[in-house]
């Protein structure tokens, strides 16, 4: 039993001795905290120096590159199609004024060389009464049938200040079929269509032996002297933007390509899906093609008391990270405008060092070395 009590008692001991042994190791001395101001090293950060002063913001845009003049070529009458002055394919170069497509028109032709011929037939059986009851219209009329060319467009009717002798024409039927024989000979004219400046076929939909039919397309026609450039901006940026303006515009994908233009036309209606609007630049110099791909930008809004910094620099959409006495300190800031990768900023003062690069919120108090850019 002895042995036994001894035991218990010496493990009763040792446990005591442990808890004693650990509240003196928990109670004692904290580590030192890590010492702060000058034993920090200063971290190193890029700044710019503000220098506030008037900015004018820039209008970005992207569009492209369209023809100032481009035609849709529709037949309005019926026949097969042959050739004009040249073939009618894409890529074909005419001249204003050449024959662009030529549809079958011998029916037709035929048609109203009928109708003048008549139409002659008539003015000689009056001609007689002519001389009889108006002597003094004789003249005009005698050498107005003499010069009538079936094969030529007719020519306008002589006029006369006498009612009662344009009532006997109008009775007898020679205004009808004046009227009837200009109708026919418009209708004649659209079986040749003429190009009506210099330019290139786009696109041709048939070939030389189809029949064509009424309404039917027959192809594009595209002015190839002049281009303009459709693009697209914020809608609200119209109001900084005047008819007239100078644009420098890059093509894209050509080598950095730039283009002179300006402002040609505003369109008044805005895209309700993207809220954009379409201006029109005409563009000045340089060799482009249609479907081309153009940016750039238009001077916008002007600022004064401004600063553009990197977009980077921004803390929290509207504050701004400056080094003051080698500590940094976060700065409101009113954001203006945006220009691709900057923003141009109101609240800096003159000489604020500017941390130009992305800090978050917690680096606020950090000791720093300014590292002018």
């Amino acid at each position: 039993m002895t042995n036994r009590k001894l035991t218990v008692i010496l493990g009763i001991l040792i446990f005591i001795g442990a808890i004693f042994l650990f509240r003196f190791l928990a109670s004692g001395p904290a580590e030192d905290p890590q010492p702060i101001g000058n034993g920090i090293s200063a971290i190193g950060v890029p700044v710019i120096e503000a220098n506030p002063t008037s900015i004018t913001s820039e209008i970005p845009f992207t569009g492209r590159v369209v023809p100032e003049d481009e035609i849709q070529l529709f037949a309005e009458v019926s026949g097969n199609l042959f050739n004009g002055s040249k073939v009618f394919k894409t890529g074909t170069y005419f001249r204003k004024g050449e024959v662009l497509i030529q549809i079958d028109d011998r029916e037709q032709k035929q048609a109203v060389m009928n109708q003048k011929s008549q139409f002659q037939s008539l003015i000689a059986q009056i001609l007689a009464d002519i001389n009889i009851d108006y002597p003094d219209e004789y003249e005009a009329w005698s050498t107005y049938l003499s010069n009538i060319n079936v094969e030529e467009e007719l020519e306008a009717l002589p006029t006369s200040d006498d009612k009662k002798f344009n009532l006997f024409l109008a009775g007898r039927g020679v205004n009808a079929s004046y009227f009837g024989i200009k109708q026919s000979e418009i209708r004649l004219s659209k079986y040749k269509i003429k190009a009506p400046y210099s330019g290139v076929v786009t696109e041709n939909l048939l070939d030389p032996g189809t029949l064509v039919r009424a309404n039917q397309k027959l192809g594009q026609f595209t002015k190839t002297s002049s281009y303009e450039i459709e693009a697209s901006i914020n809608a609200n940026d119209r109001f900084f933007i005047v008819k007239g303006d100078d644009v420098l515009v890059m093509i894209e994908g050509n080598g950095g390509q730039t283009l002179n233009a300006s402002v040609a036309r505003i369109n008044s209606r805005i895209d309700a899906s993207t809220q954009t609007l379409l201006i029109y630049l005409k563009i000045k110099d340089g060799d482009v093609l249609a479907g081309q791909y153009v940016s750039g930008s238009i001077a916008g809004e002007v600022f004064d008391n401004a600063q553009k910094v990197a977009s980077k620099s921004i803390v929290r959409s509207n504050m701004v990270f400056v080094a003051s006495d080698s500590i940094a300190v976060i700065k409101p800031v009113d954001v203006l405008a945006s220009i691709k990768d900057s923003l141009i900023i109101r609240g800096l003062s003159a000489g604020d060092l500017v941390i130009d690069e992305f800090r978050s919120p917690s680096f606020e108090g950090t000791k720093v070395a300014p590292l002018k850019n």
